[in-house]
């Protein structure tokens, strides 16, 4: 399975009768039965095609108009995205599960490879020690600079956890 299959996977889980639960907005929402095969590859296209998209865009205008701006369009992005996922889901029953943060890191463990998720870590460390020896060498305290050490750090964090759970 690729990045982005992983990704998906954290915010599906079976329930307890087998069938596929998807949670659009994570840990944070409720969940909507997916009720067929041919539905749930729909859905996991649909995702796929919005990330392959949005993540070269927001590296893309990271790299050119800058960080902000970048969030600002990317947000603007996310309106059409929701409101085409939400006519997908619209009719699908609301599961009576929530879905926890263990299960979303653990489905997307699993999905990826041990180097995979080893590289993740390391390069995500490796972002944490750039950004810090930046910090200290330039003597200078970007907002930025502190942000993107903040961001990797949790990603260390996350991926480091996914690590664990994937090894148990």
């Amino acid at each position: 399975m690729g990045y982005f299959d992983g990704l998906i996977d954290g915010s599906m889980k079976e329930d307890e009768h087998g069938r596929t639960v998807f949670y659009p907005f994570g840990v944070l929402g409720k969940g909507k039965v997916i009720p067929s095969d041919e539905e749930k590859q729909d859905l996991r296209n649909f995702i796929k095609r919005f990330y392959q998209f949005l993540f070269p865009l927001m590296i893309l205008g990271g790299c050119t108009v800058g960080w902000l701006w970048t969030a600002v369009a990317s947000s603007a992005v996310l309106v059409p995205y929701y409101y085409v996922l939400h006519k997908k889901i619209r009719n699908f029953s609301t599961a009576s599960s929530r879905l926890t943060f263990a299960e979303s890191l653990r489905n997307s463990a699993l999905s990826y490879g041990g180097l995979t998720l080893w590289v993740l870590f390391l390069a995500s460390l490796a972002f944490v020690l750039a950004a810090i020896f930046v910090a200290v060498s330039s003597h200078d305290s970007d907002m930025f600079i502190l942000i993107g050490a903040l961001i990797f750090t949790f990603c260390s964090l996350v991926f480091g956890m996914m690590i664990r759970l994937k090894n148990k």
